[in-house]
């Protein structure tokens, strides 16, 4: 099985941010992502390239931003998508924050998001999906050559510590102290394609490993491989994933900034003919 890579122009930086809704009053989520989303269909579905868009869950709303080439412009880029989901959400009693959880709105209580991939998702998955009332932080690194990808996956892999330990903001869960910085991490990777990345040695061995899923009726397409790091080649980027949500523009920088440095970096040294770390097997 090819899975062909879309190329990017160097190391071009998307980021991915998934905000909750909060009542005014009671601090709870609310399940009002369908009524914040339509009031602003300039920025949704009525965009080439829609700015705020569903997750899986109405508590959550999640802000892209284009292709961009450096950390201001991505963190310039989310500030005037939040600008305008701050005026929608004031005029509905609402706040935006974002963390890896929600302190102690119960999951139960929340309604899935209008899309029919997120509804086939919990068909297939039950009670693993339905917990997934979760918000993170994705940076999406561009690449321009798809055949550094594994290898590239391989040596972040040695960060994944790195990350999540700077963005650790999930330690209540329903209600409860877990005793955890991130519970959201230990949800998310119940799921059966979450996780570490698996130890690949090259593209072609991605290909092979893709194909088995598919041909095993595991997955659809290769985008329900929710690796905490994982290639996007319709994007030709690399995905950071593992990070919890973050709260501030500044948070979001720094991650952006240490994935893009950290690609940059490996980039580099391939084509100087260094060999990259990568985890042990």
């Amino acid at each position: 099985m090819a899975i062909d890579w879309n190329t990017s122009h160097g190391a071009t930086l998307g980021v991915e941010w998934e905000i909750q809704l909060i009542d005014a009053e009671t601090r709870t989520l609310r399940q009002d992502a369908h009524d914040v989303i339509a009031a602003l269909p300039e920025l949704g579905e009525r965009s080439e390239r829609p700015k705020i868009r569903y997750e899986l869950m109405q508590s959550q709303i999640e802000i892209a931003t284009g292709i961009c080439s450096t950390v201001s412009e991505a963190k310039h880029d989310l500030a005037e998508t939040i600008a305008q989901l701050q005026r929608v959400a004031r005029a509905g009693d609402m706040m935006l924050t974002c963390a890896g959880t929600h302190p102690f709105s119960n999951w139960r209580d929340a309604k899935m998001a209008p899309v029919q991939r997120y509804a086939e998702l919990v068909e297939q998955m039950q009670w693993l999906a339905r917990r997934i009332q979760l918000f993170s932080v994705q940076v999406h690194v561009g690449l321009t050559d798809g055949g550094t990808a594994i290898p590239i996956i391989n040596a972040l892999a040695k960060y994944l510590p790195h990350f999540l330990a700077l963005t650790a903001s999930s330690p209540y869960w329903n209600g409860q102290d877990t005793g955890l910085a991130s519970s959201r991490a230990v949800v998310f990777d119940a799921l059966p394609t979450a996780g570490p990345p698996h130890r690949l040695s090259d593209w072609s061995e991605f290909e092979e490993y893709m194909d088995t899923l598919l041909r095993a009726g595991t997955i659809r397409s290769i985008k329900e491989v929710w690796w905490d790091i994982r290639p996007h080649p319709d994007f030709g980027t690399i995905e950071v994933r593992v990070c919890d949500g973050v709260p501030t523009l500044r948070e979001i920088g720094m991650v952006a900034a240490l994935s893009q440095c950290l690609v940059q970096l490996f980039t580099f040294q391939l084509e100087r003919g260094y060999q990259l770390p990568s985890p042990a097997t």
